[in-house]
């Protein structure tokens, strides 16, 4: 963490389960495996600073590989299930200012295939089903890798028709204009 610029990160979820864990090794602290977990009506909530500068930091950002391999438990989960997932992106451009923000809502997501240095899982497959500024549907397909140094992502995706003043909550305060109309 910066001393200006911190990114808040907030998830809050209604209910989570988790379906053919090891307990044992939850007990050891050791292994963090399942098969499934569900999580219903999960929000997520980003908020980065844009108000000050950041410094000149020549730092890579942290692949997924990196984030796995900095668990020393064991970790896998075959699949994650989310059902009415949402996600807001906000960036705070001023201090004091309301936040420049994205939202995706109604979010179904499945998520197969995460684990660290443990298994055979070489990527990480994700699809997801929702909303895009509460209007556009939204369907995306991710292949990710979760063990490989070398970042390739796959991806696909889709976005329905919808209205281009659907931006305005994010460009008016980031871009300082507006959109009065338009479809995508």
């Amino acid at each position: 963490a910066k001393k200006y610029r911190r990114t808040r990160y907030r998830l809050t979820v209604d209910y989570a389960s988790m379906m053919g864990s090891t307990c044992l090794g939850l007990l050891r602290r050791d292994m963090y495996c399942g098969r499934v977990a569900h999580l219903v009506n999960p929000n997520l909530d980003i908020l980065t600073n844009k108000d000050k500068r950041p410094a000149d930091d020549t730092t890579a950002p942290i692949m997924p590989y990196e984030v796995l391999s900095t668990i020393k438990a064991r970790l896998q989960v075959d699949s994650v299930n989310i059902v009415n997932g949402s996600l807001t992106y906000g960036e705070r451009i001023t201090t004091g200012s309301p936040p420049a923000a994205i939202n995706f809502d109604s979010m179904n997501v499945t998520i197969g295939g995460i684990a660290n240095y443990c298994c055979d899982y070489d990527f990480t497959r994700i699809s997801a089903r929702g909303r895009f500024m509460q209007e556009g549907a939204l369907d995306i397909r991710m292949v990710i890798p979760a063990a490989n140094p070398e970042f390739s992502l796959e991806y696909s995706g889709s976005l329905g028709p919808m209205s281009l003043t659907a931006f305005n909550p994010f460009i008016k305060v980031a871009e300082h204009v507006r959109i009065k109309s338009g479809e995508l």
